[in-house]
């Protein structure tokens, strides 16, 4: 393999794809946190005071706020991982997703907790295929992500990253 300092450099970036990966299971469970949140709106009374326009959605904006941050935290570490992906897909699926929730989220006011139920299961549809990100790394991937090529050390080093890394 190359220099010691290109070695050095793929060893860290390897690690930082499976910490990104970790990134997104942790974004994903924080997102689930905020559909939950977003239900909790949805109760007959909520309704009631949003028909007479007296409904406070300050809170809502906050979770809806923090779902929104964490959604796109998924996608920008999901975009430096594509190359890796055992099935690259799935980031069309995310980033579909993910603007039919912000499309939701759009609405102002009482529209916002008439909408409640979608956003809440947008959210969930969007965690469930975030939780489908499944590194793959090839040595194609690897060539293309490190310009490295692995050549005959691949055997190696796709039982080093199966060994040492649980999400492999």
């Amino acid at each position: 393999m190359a220099t010691e300092t290109q070695v050095t450099d793929f060893w860290s970036t390897l690690a930082r794809m499976y910490k990104n990966l970790d990134s997104i299971r942790q974004a994903s469970r924080t997102i689930i946190d905020y559909a939950d949140q977003i239900d909790s709106f949805d109760t007959a009374e909520n309704f009631e005071k949003a028909f007479k326009d007296d409904f406070d959605t300050t809170a809502l904006k906050k979770i809806l706020s923090g779902a929104q941050k964490e959604m796109d935290a998924i996608l920008s570490y999901s975009h430096e991982l594509y190359p890796h992906l055992k099935n690259p897909s799935v980031l069309d699926a995310l980033n579909k997703e993910a603007r039919l929730i912000l499309a939701l989220m759009q609405f102002p006011g009482a529209t916002v907790v008439l909408k409640i139920k979608e956003i809440s299961f947008g959210l969930r549809l969007f965690t469930q295929a975030s939780n489908s990100l499944i590194l793959s790394p090839s040595k194609k991937s690897l060539k293309y992500a490190f310009g490295i090529d692995v050549g005959n050390e691949w055997a190696k080093l796709k039982a080093y990253i199966e060994t040492h890394y649980s999400n492999y």
